[in-house]
């Protein structure tokens, strides 16, 4: 059952977490449906998951792959059925996702299809859907159910909110310009223009700017995760599953020139 905004519970809980690359930390941020931050933390995959545990209804996105590829690429119907189709030999261990991906101009990583050959950054992503998993999460799809789980790459959230790929993350203009975005969008994140206010010259020359109000990278990747599953639940029209269920599908956002 496909619930629209006005029958959407007001409880329920969007979730959007940020493995480090490292596994050390996750990055988990919360919004309610009134797109307010209920929560926006840095911990442990076990605090991520009783925060999680706390919820009756939530949505929750997570920024890396939800498993190695199972082989699609190989088969030949899957690369026919294509637009535009690989060329022969190549794009041979990913997954669809990310070759339809590329294909669009996003620039997102393979998964391999050997654990042990995959990047050590999407290893904590593995483990983090094998828990939800066992909790009960099932795969995104628009229908009614109380704990689903969804894949979202944060790179192309952001490229579809604003129309054009986005400035590299780590700088400041990517910086504010993906807070800019959230802000535009109705989250409850600071007006990263304030911020701009006070690149006076006396402060660059005493050094005395303040970073407080501009959010790190992994904490904008945890909210537009959180925002895109919002939007995957209010409004299925403006959100696009990119891939195969049968491996997994990444949740894309529409282009619009207004915001949601």
């Amino acid at each position: 059952m496909n619930l629209s905004l006005t029958q959407m519970p007001e409880d329920i809980i969007f979730i959007g977490i940020n493995p480090a690359p490292d596994g050390k930390f996750y990055t988990y941020s919360a919004i309610d449906q009134k797109k307010r931050i209920l929560q926006l933390a840095d911990g442990s995959l076990e605090w991520a998951l009783a925060y999680i545990g706390k919820q009756h209804k939530t949505l929750v996105a997570v920024t890396t792959p939800r498993s190695p590829n199972i082989g699609l690429m190989l088969r030949h119907e899957i690369r026919n059925s294509l637009r535009p189709q690989p060329l022969p030999g190549n794009w041979m261990n990913c997954r669809v996702c990310e070759y339809e991906l590329r294909m669009r101009g996003i620039n997102i990583p393979q998964t391999a299809s050997q654990n042990n050959r995959c990047p050590s950054w999407m290893k904590p992503g593995f483990d983090l859907f094998y828990r939800l998993d066992n909790l009960g999460f099932l795969p995104y799809l628009p229908r009614d159910a109380a704990f689903q789980s969804m894949e979202v790459y944060p790179e192309a959230s952001f490229s579809a909110f604003l129309g054009v790929v986005p400035y590299y993350k780590g700088s400041l203009e990517g910086r504010l310009q993906r807070q800019l975005c959230l802000f535009e969008r109705d989250l409850t994140v600071p007006n990263p223009m304030d911020f701009l206010e006070e690149f006076t010259r006396h402060r660059l020359l005493t050094g005395r700017l303040s970073y407080e109000s501009l959010y790190p990278p992994n904490h904008l990747d945890a909210l537009v995760a959180a925002f895109t599953a919002w939007l995957a639940a209010n409004d299925t029209g403006r959100v696009e599953l990119v891939g195969n269920p049968e491996e997994g599908v990444i949740v894309l956002p529409i282009y619009s020139s207004s915001a949601p």
